[in-house]
């Protein structure tokens, strides 16, 4: 072969791998920004449940590319044990006990996309409150914060969604400033009640509620 058709063949070759290659780095940065911008975001529908029961299960669906699900739970004088969904445990990030009242928040990553039974265990019989919910874009949770008073601070980021559960006995709870109220579930003075909300991220942000009764508060930060 001639000296100047093997550097054109050498030529031709390389410039297929630098396509090739440059075809790879591209892909990245165009499926990232389809999974959201960035900014945690809710998919599906949550469910919000109430029981009076030692054993709490009821059903929930995941939908297809769902990062992570979210249990938040306010329960009268017991802490839950643990928490399944579809049979695999969820993660307790932490929870909170003020008096006779309590509330806890678990959450699973990566969870199966389907329609399955979550349970929450507890030691005795009583009233709880939970609510599910689920979320795209998520790179990480973060530490649990809780609150015995009406108001808590939680560490977080600009694009991540700050969620938590207040849960109370025979009451009538007032959202704060800046959040949203997602569900609310007051069963009056026969048994525990118990609301929640979501707040976009900041470096800081403040989660409190208006209210004159006990309270046990917690919250965590969904992170992109």
């Amino acid at each position: 072969m001639k000296p100047y058709l093997s550097f054109l063949l050498c030529w031709l070759i390389l410039a297929g791998e630098f396509a090739r290659a440059d075809q790879i780095i591209i892909r990245g940065p165009i499926r990232a920004a389809a999974a959201g911008g960035g900014s945690v975001i809710e998919v599906g529908t949550a469910t919000l449940n109430s029981q009076v029961t030692s054993s709490h299960s009821f059903s929930h669906t995941v939908p297809s590319g769902a990062d992570v699900l979210v249990l938040r739970v306010g329960t009268y004088n017991r802490q839950s044990t643990g928490a399944t969904w579809n049979g695999t445990a969820m993660t307790f990030a932490g929870g909170t006990q003020s008096g006779t009242d309590y509330c806890a928040i678990y959450y699973l990553t990566s969870p199966a996309a389907t329609t399955a039974n979550i349970v929450i265990s507890y030691p005795s019989g009583g009233a709880t409150v939970a609510y599910a919910s689920n979320y795209d874009s998520v790179g990480s949770v973060s530490a649990y914060v809780g609150s015995t008073t009406t108001t808590l601070n939680i560490s977080s980021q600009t694009g991540a969604r700050v969620v938590d559960v207040l849960s109370f006995y025979n009451s009538t709870p007032t959202v704060g400033a800046g959040q949203t109220q997602e569900a609310y579930q007051n069963n009056g003075g026969a048994n525990q009640s118990a609301a929640f909300s979501y707040e976009p991220g900041a470096a800081t942000v403040t989660m409190s509620w208006t209210m004159s009764a006990s309270r046990a508060q917690g919250s965590i930060s969904i992170n992109p």
